[in-house]
């Protein structure tokens, strides 16, 4: 459900990217395994978010001169 909703636009902003997402779910987690270590909750829920797929790889080319 996280997923979808910060991957999707809303009346004031666009969608944001999948690494921002990736950035925002993986903040979550560690926020949980720091709740985990604190015993401030018994499960990190946040673990079975799975991440998006990043298509942000860049093509480089060498010009042999």
């Amino acid at each position: 459900m996280l997923r979808l909703d910060l991957n999707s636009p809303k009346p004031r902003r666009s969608a944001l990217a999948p690494a921002t997402c990736n950035r925002i779910i993986g903040l979550l987690k560690t926020m949980g395994q720091l709740a985990l270590r604190m015993d401030v909750i018994d499960v990190n829920e946040a673990m079975k978010i799975e991440q998006l797929r990043e298509d942000n790889i860049r093509t480089r080319f060498l010009d042999v001169q």
